[in-house]
């Protein structure tokens, strides 16, 4: 997150490679979370070129995080 409070940033535009690395991978390495990143039309990402917008961190996709450039929320 280079340039947080740069003018037209939005602190919460994280990367791709920000979520999967502070947090999908370091979530994976509990066994009992079901951790999974998703696209806008809640399609696991396959490809690191589709854009995450969700986490899941549970079965159902109750609990997530949702990921919209401007603003980062948890869903429970």
């Amino acid at each position: 997150m280079d340039n947080v409070n740069s003018e037209g940033n939005h602190c919460m535009n994280f990367t791709n490679e920000e979520i999967m690395s502070y947090l999908v991978k370091p979530l994976k390495k509990h066994p009992n979370i079901c951790v999974k990143a998703l696209t806008l039309d809640e399609k696991e990402v396959q490809d690191t070129n589709e854009q995450i917008r969700y986490v899941s961190i549970d079965e159902d996709k109750d609990c997530y995080f949702s990921f919209l450039g401007f603003q980062t929320s948890l869903f429970v």
